[in-house]
């Protein structure tokens, strides 16, 4: 269940997104449909730091919430959380490209969202308990958005990092993403693989040290055509048929996959999280 108070207004445009996000999203259903979903021992290790937050102050405040969701895209986590957590909860949504939200809107209207970028958020001062970007903190590993979400948090609030990432143990995997990686820096684009992210924490200093557990996490299973739909939602994939084309013929020829009826993909979930100084 989800409570809130007033919805704040929409604000928020994608005109300061990376190009490449702005693109490569454009396929809100595909990645919908094929993108990998949170598993329950994600959420409830997640609700369990939630639970962890001392202090109820904001729940005597009308616009406070004790999740704030930023980049919730088409809702995955977004859904996958609430369909799990059976209580009462306060939980908005933030998503700056409007054909993302649009999913989460149509298909959950009882699920409060907002329309806004990570540094941008129109709340007031100390009004979560939780931050969480689930799939996306790379495209804003930046002063003004850490800036941004240390303010809204309540003091002793939990900033949660999460990512569904393929298995880099398994050999055809690191190779593919090999592939991906010189196709990010063609594009000047930012992923969750490369540390570079992780130097804001080095800089800001209103967070508490960054924790850091993996979690298991089922394969993704399927024929040749399924597997490269699920590539084909990777952002900077989705910008040409010639970066698409690279991985589709890495996966179509590669020894360990050929003769295969289904190919399986593992994943682990990486979380990251940390505190709002006191």
């Amino acid at each position: 269940m989800n409570e809130a108070g007033p919805l704040p207004p929409p604000c928020g445009t994608p005109e300061d997104i990376h190009p490449a996000a702005v693109k490569g999203f454009s396929q809100e259903e595909l990645y919908d449909r094929k993108c990998p979903e949170y598993t329950n021992s994600t959420v409830d290790f997640i609700n369990g730091l939630l639970l962890s937050v001392k202090g109820e102050e904001n729940r005597e405040n009308p616009d406070g919430y004790d999740v704030v969701e930023v980049g919730s895209g088409t809702g995955k986590f977004t859904l996958s959380f609430l369909r799990r957590i059976q209580k009462p909860i306060r939980y908005l949504a933030t998503e700056p490209l409007g054909n993302m939200l649009g999913v989460i809107r149509e298909s959950r209207p009882d699920v409060f969202t907002l329309q806004c970028a990570a540094h941008a958020l129109p709340l007031p001062d100390a009004s979560a308990k939780m931050v969480i970007a689930a799939q996306c903190f790379h495209w804003f590993a930046d002063l003004s958005s850490i800036t941004e979400i240390h303010r809204v948090l309540v003091p002793g609030g939990k900033l949660v990092l999460i990512w569904n990432q393929r298995d880099l143990s398994v050999p055809w995997i690191g190779q593919v993403e090999d592939i991906l990686e010189d196709i990010y820096i063609k594009c000047n684009a930012t992923r969750q693989q490369n540390p570079a992210w992780k130097r804001i924490f080095d800089t800001y200093t209103g967070f508490e040290e960054l924790n850091y557990v993996s979690l298991p996490r089922p394969p993704i299973k399927g024929r040749v055509e399924d597997i490269l739909a699920y590539f084909s939602t990777i952002s900077v994939l989705s910008l040409s048929e010639e970066n698409m084309a690279a991985v589709s013929e890495f996966i179509k020829t590669h020894p360990d996959l050929q003769g295969q009826a289904e190919i399986t993909v593992p994943f682990t979930t990486d979380i990251y999280w940390c505190s709002k100084k006191i």
